[in-house]
């Protein structure tokens, strides 16, 4: 996806868990999800190159000059500025796996592998840092209460893991169908995702084609966009459930697996 796109996707996936809340509202009103009112030149609906340009520039001006002090980054420009603070992954080989793609040298099964365990291993760190929250401050309620500095660390690794899970949605990083190929297929449900067929080596494809699929999937009126936006709404509420619970890892994930990124690849 690109940069608009992971914001609008990201937005409206909060939207749709604080429409849910799994757990007492306050928490889906946590600073980490507060969302600003945009103005979008292009079209709020669709991924388009006016405003992933205008987006990415003023984000880049406002939030990467003195984030730390001036401004508390909010989850959608955060999942999106995975692009920009680590620029290097998009040619380096094991940056593939913050992209859901495939470095050259990897198989189709390390490439799954190491994509799952990166979103499963950044989700685990928001939520165990909130735990931590709890132990050392006594704080019942961390996403509520938690500082800037502590609400920073939560909104880029839950960034990390949604940057990389909406990316597993493009069609220029990954094939997915059910078990016959027609374009009479949706791609998916609202409760579950088509299974994984291919992961594609961005060094092997059409620069130019890959950025075209990005456009059209990121968008919140395209069908993989809106699958996009279910997954990251359960995945965010998934760790709002494993918050508050025992030791540290987290509730339903091979469940979220088996409905958003089953594969068929080996």
């Amino acid at each position: 996806m690109k940069f608009d796109g992971h914001v609008k996707l990201t937005s409206k996936a909060l939207t749709k868990v604080k429409q849910s809340c799994p757990t007492d509202t306050s928490t889906c009103n946590a600073p980490m999800f507060k969302q600003e009112a945009r103005i979008w030149l292009g079209d709020s609906k669709k991924s388009n190159t006016v405003d992933n340009y205008s987006s990415a520039v003023i984000n880049y001006i406002g939030h990467a000059l003195a984030p730390d002090v001036v401004f508390q980054i909010k989850l959608p420009d955060a999942t999106a500025f995975v692009d920009l603070d680590h620029r290097w992954t998009h040619d380096d080989p094991k940056g593939q796996r913050f992209h859901f793609m495939r470095a050259e040298n990897e198989t189709e099964k390390e490439a799954y592998l190491n994509a799952i365990k990166f979103i499963k291993t950044h989700t685990e760190n928001w939520v165990n840092a909130a735990k931590d929250i709890i132990k050392q401050k006594s704080k019942p309620k961390p996403l509520q209460s938690a500082t800037w500095r502590e609400t920073r660390d939560y909104v880029k690794e839950l960034a990390l893991a949604l940057h990389c899970l909406q990316d597993s949605f493009s069609p220029g990083h990954t094939q997915r169908y059910f078990d016959v190929q027609s374009e009479s297929y949706p791609p998916g449900f609202y409760d579950r995702a088509a299974p994984i067929r291919k992961i594609f080596v961005y060094a092997h494809q059409d620069h130019e084609a890959h950025g075209d699929e990005d456009y059209r999937s990121g968008g919140t009126d395209s069908s993989w966009g809106n699958i996009a936006v279910n997954a990251s709404a359960a995945l965010i509420t998934k760790g709002i459930l494993s918050i508050p619970s025992e030791g540290r890892g987290l509730i339903g994930w091979d469940d979220f697996v088996n409905k958003w990124l089953s594969h068929k690849l080996y």
